[in-house]
């Protein structure tokens, strides 16, 4: 099963992709601060669902420690205060993932499985 995990620091944001994850077939492992996410990441997981503003270290400090835990990890960064800047600095830390990668959650996020006509189902 693919494990999912959530770095998170809003309780009910993060309840709410955990259950959807679950609903979608994910095991989803949680965190609610960028040294939490980091340790469980140690444990295994497959993809990461992480936000840009922390309690404890942004997201791009956490996708660096990331990159040399495991130099391609599929991560999905999230943030309700984008800019271009952070989008730049984020887009400067590896590839990204391929647009099917994260399709409403169909197919295999770690695998880049799914369909476009994935996209249009709610």
């Amino acid at each position: 099963m693919t494990r999912v995990l959530i770095i998170e620091d809003e309780k009910l944001m993060r309840w709410s992709l955990c259950q959807r994850m679950q609903e979608a077939g994910y095991e989803a492992l949680e965190a609610a601060t960028g040294a939490a996410g980091l340790a469980r990441f140690r444990e295994g997981a497959d993809v990461v669902l992480l936000d840009y503003c922390l309690p404890d270290m942004d997201g791009l400090e956490v996708l660096r420690e990331l990159h040399e835990i495991d130099s391609e990890p599929p991560v999905i960064l999230l943030t309700a205060h984008a800019s271009v800047e952070s989008a730049v600095l984020a887009m400067k830390q590896g590839p990204p993932l391929r647009p099917k990668a994260a399709r409403h959650g169909r197919g295999n996020p770690a695998s880049g499985e799914g369909s476009r006509d994935d996209a249009a189902q709610p």
